[in-house]
C-alpha cells in the first residue's frame, strides 16, 4: 500500500523516533520502509538494524535529499509513496489518514499533514508558489536580513492562513512530509536534483 522514503545524514537519533511511530501512524496498511543514508558519521547502523538489510541503502558520499530520496522512490513499490524527513514524527493513524484520502480523491495527486512543533503550535506546512520578487530577494539573501519585507511576509501569511482543522488546496506543500499517487510520479518522473 505505502512505501515511506527516509533520507537520513547524521541524524540517527532523531531517526530512530520517526521509525518507533511508523507502526502506529500506518494503521493496517502494507508498508515497506526505505532509508537512504548519506555518509553518516554518527550511529546510523543502529537506527535501522531491524530493518531488512534491503530496504537500507548506505551511500558513501553526501549525494544530498533529492538524489537519495530518488533512490528510494526508484525501488519504491507502494501504490503511495510519502517521503519524509528523519526529525517528523507521526500521530496514530496519520499515514493511514493521509493514504485513505488519496484512496478517495482521486483528483488530488499529493497530500501533506498538518504539521505541529513539538509544543504542539502550529508549523507552517503549505504556501503559495513564490513569485518572481520572492526568488530574487531569496538569491540575494535578503529574505534572511529582512524576513518582515512585504514578498517575504505575504509568503508566510499564505502558509499560515488557513484552517489547520480542515482539508486546503495548496499551491505548494512543504517537504518534511509528502504523500503522493504512484502514477502520479510515473506521469512526471523522478525529482530533478539539479
Amino acid at each position: 500500500d505505502l512505501s515511506v522514503s527516509i533520507v537520513n545524514h547524521n541524524s540517527s537519533a532523531v531517526l530512530s523516533r520517526l521509525l518507533a511511530t511508523i507502526p502506529a501512524a500506518v494503521a493496517g496498511l502494507d508498508v515497506e520502509i526505505l532509508v537512504v543514508d548519506n555518509a553518516s558519521t554518527d550511529d546510523f547502523e543502529s537506527a535501522v538494524q531491524h530493518l531488512p538489510p534491503s530496504c537500507v541503502i548506505r551511500n558513501p558520499d553526501n549525494r544530498f535529499f533529492t538524489a537519495a530520496d530518488n533512490q528510494n522512490l526508484a525501488r519504491a513499490r507502494g501504490r503511495h509513496v510519502v517521503s519524509v524527513n528523519p526529525d517528523v514524527e507521526f500521530h496514530p493513524g496519520a499515514l493511514a489518514a493521509l493514504s485513505a484520502y488519496l484512496d478517495t480523491h482521486s483528483d488530488v495527486g499529493a497530500v501533506a499533514p498538518r504539521f505541529l512543533y513539538p509544543d504542539g503550535t502550529l508549523q507552517p506546512s503549505l504556501g503559495r508558489f513564490p513569485s518572481r520578487g520572492y526568488g530574487m530577494m531569496e538569491a540575494a539573501g535578503l529574505n534572511d536580513v529582512f524576513p518582515e519585507n512585504r514578498i517575504n511576509r505575504a509568503i508566510m501569511t499564505a502558509a499560515l492562513a488557513y484552517d489547520p482543522e480542515s482539508v486546503t488546496d495548496a499551491e505548494v506543500l512543504y517537504g518534511a512530509c509528502i504523500m503522493t499517487r504512484r502514477e502520479v510520479l510515473a506521469s512526471v518522473g523522478l525529482k530533478d536534483e539539479s
